[in-house]
């Protein structure tokens, strides 16, 4: 069975997408992440900081960072690892 030109793009991006996602993790050392694909097939890593000491706000933020974006959600919820793909990366749309 041959793959037709757009399965072979798809498996393409996907292996582009999957090698930069794992550059990004290596980049965090042993930080506490998660991976999350957005609609478009971007691959988003997720992972909390906690605040710095200039910074007036008290928690952790939540990052969401991708080889194009990074986002940050200043307010962190602490069940931010056990939620859904869906429901983690839906955190990252809202400011």
């Amino acid at each position: 069975m041959t793959e037709r030109p757009e399965q072979q793009q798809r498996m393409s991006s996907d292996s582009v997408r999957d090698d930069l996602v794992a550059r990004i993790q290596q980049r965090l050392g042993d930080r506490l992440t998660r991976t999350v694909v957005d609609d478009e097939g971007r691959g988003w890593v997720v992972y909390a900081i906690p605040a710095r000491d200039y910074d007036r706000r008290t928690g952790p933020c939540l990052v969401f960072e991708s080889v194009e974006v990074i986002r940050r959600l200043r307010t962190c919820p602490d069940n931010w690892y056990e939620l859904s793909e869906e429901d983690l990366y839906t955190l990252s749309l809202h400011p």
